[in-house]
């Protein structure tokens, strides 16, 4: 294949790798490198080419909008295959029609079949989250394998030979098969000695907004005013139950709170508490009684992001407190521009004797990107002289870190037995047992009451150790991790290894009841 074709980035990293003498933890990085860049950049053609189309999946619409966005190639390749499966439905003409008899070759291009690594790209995805784990899992032989692999995936994608990029009154257009693809907001095209070549736009999440505005201005407008609207928005009521505290938890807590709001007053970053916790060991019960929890320590907010909806949008979540912050302190919405409306909240914060605790519930269903603009958010005045609790399941991923974090148990919620209802035990096999892998690993682990390792847990259901590895990132919320070191036969030192086993006994007999 004649990489000129490719983005600038990709052509620099495969001309990286030909030339060769590279260190082999070096090479893999790279190899690594061009399966990121390669599948983002087929992503990237893709969602233009649905974006530009005559007929749009409002469906699909939601879905795109609804997506953090994606940083792993798979995120990527899930995105292109929903969008393949939605232009054989249509029928259209497309540029990059060629890419529709990939799924033929390719299992991870199939919504319908699972990942497995009877392929180039399969393979080249497990090398990629060995590599997230470290180079010392992976042989010389292997990666010099996966290096003639990304070789193999670029040949299949030749006919971007024939095609070609053109500057047409300054905005860059792929032109194949007589058909016309602009590649505006994520490439810009710039001569170079050889010809035209593709360099890509560096604004990242920023340039998946404006591909919307630009091509379903309508439709997203519509979302960012629902996403917007107050009635998305869940506050936690008090809970009807009474909720009661273990002396333990209690000792806890309060250390926890008074570090807190001890470091929102002394440091920059010091206002988020951080309690993570095992399903049904009370986050939830414990958020809706914050009002009697925090007693003199401050007034309590409370909100819930609610799982698998626009709510789960940082921006949702601002407009929400800086309305109900607005009204609490008698600052009139509307009336003001919203610099003068933050410079009047911060005037009235800082007159408050007691500081506002706002705690924010499941904030592990927050997308990644929105947890980190949250973070920078509750960093910044006047937010940053609230006091920040969120609440999450542990092991769940969080983009936002607490300078003080504390760990509920399943003996910390006098409820726990209660809480394992039929619905909840589904809602958690929904959750985190959702593949035939995932349930196999359950069925394991429902089996086994030691802790088994990724290549214990491989053997026994008899898969291929990256997709175990894979799989349990999703189910770890599930387990109790054990820390241990093994013998590396590669490098003979002692390397760190997870162990894994249900978190308490009573979630083992009820997923067993459940199958």
């Amino acid at each position: 294949m004649k990489i000129s074709s490719l983005p600038l980035s990709i052509q620099k990293l495969c001309h990286t790798l030909r030339r060769g003498g590279l260190a082999v933890e070096e090479q893999a990085r790279v190899v690594q490198a061009v399966v990121k860049h390669t599948v983002s950049f087929l992503g990237k053609l893709a969602l233009l080419e649905y974006l530009q189309g005559n007929w749009k999946s409002p469906a699909l619409n939601y879905q795109l909008f609804e997506s953090s966005y994606p940083e792993h190639p798979r995120a990527w390749l899930r995105w292109i295959a929903a969008i393949l499966d939605h232009f054989v439905h249509t029928g259209e003409s497309l540029v990059l029609y060629p890419l529709l008899n990939l799924p033929n070759k390719y299992s991870v291009l199939q919504p319908e079949r699972h990942d497995t690594a009877d392929d180039c790209l399969s393979a080249l995805l497990h090398f990629y989250d060995l590599m997230d784990h470290g180079s010392y899992l992976l042989s010389a032989e292997q990666i010099q394998e996966q290096q003639e692999n990304i070789w193999s995936f670029l040949e299949e994608l030749q006919f971007l030979d024939t095609s070609q990029y053109r500057l047409e009154e300054r905005q860059t257009a792929l032109i194949f098969s007589n058909n016309t693809l602009w590649l505006m907001p994520f490439f810009s095209a710039q001569l170079a000695s050889e010809g035209t070549v593709l360099e890509l736009d560096e604004d990242g999440d920023a340039a998946l907004l404006k591909a919307y505005q630009l091509w379903l201005s309508g439709d997203f407008e519509r979302y960012r005013q629902a996403k917007r609207a107050e009635n998305g928005v869940r506050p936690l009521a008090d809970t009807q139950r009474p909720y009661i505290m273990p002396p333990w938890l209690q000792a806890e807590w309060e250390e926890c709170l008074q570090k807190t709001i001890m470091a929102t007053k002394e440091l920059e970053a010091g206002n988020v508490l951080l309690v993570e916790g095992y399903p049904a060991s009370g986050k939830t019960a414990l958020a809706q009684n914050l009002n009697q929890l925090v007693g003199n320590a401050g007034v309590p907010l409370s909100y819930f992001v609610i799982p698998h909806t626009p709510w789960q949008l940082c921006e949702t979540f601002i407009t929400w407190l800086t309305n109900t912050l607005s009204q609490l302190l008698e600052v009139a919405i509307g009336d003001h521009s919203e610099i003068e409306q933050d410079r009047l909240c911060q005037e009235k914060l800082t007159q408050q004797t007691k500081p506002f605790v706002v705690a924010i519930d499941g904030i592990e269903y927050m997308p990644a990107v929105e947890c980190a603009r949250l973070s920078a958010w509750v960093n910044k005045p006047p937010w940053s002289q609230l006091m920040f609790v969120l609440l999450k399941r542990l092991y769940e991923p969080c983009g936002v870190h607490g300078v003080c974090r504390m760990q509920l148990r399943g003996e910390d919620n006098v409820y726990f037995t209660q809480t394992f209802t039929p619905d909840y035990v589904q809602n958690l096999k929904r959750r985190y047992v959702n593949t035939p892998l995932a349930q196999k690993i359950c069925n394991v682990l429902t089996q086994n009451n030691d802790s088994l390792s990724v290549r214990d847990i491989a053997v026994q259901v008899d898969a291929f150790t990256p997709d175990v590895m894979h799989t349990m990132r999703q189910m770890k919320p599930l387990c109790e991790v054990e820390h241990s070191f093994v013998q590396s036969e590669a490098c003979r030192e002692q390397i760190p290894c997870e162990k894994y086993r249900l978190f308490h006994p009573l979630l083992v007999t009820l997923l067993k009841q459940a199958k």
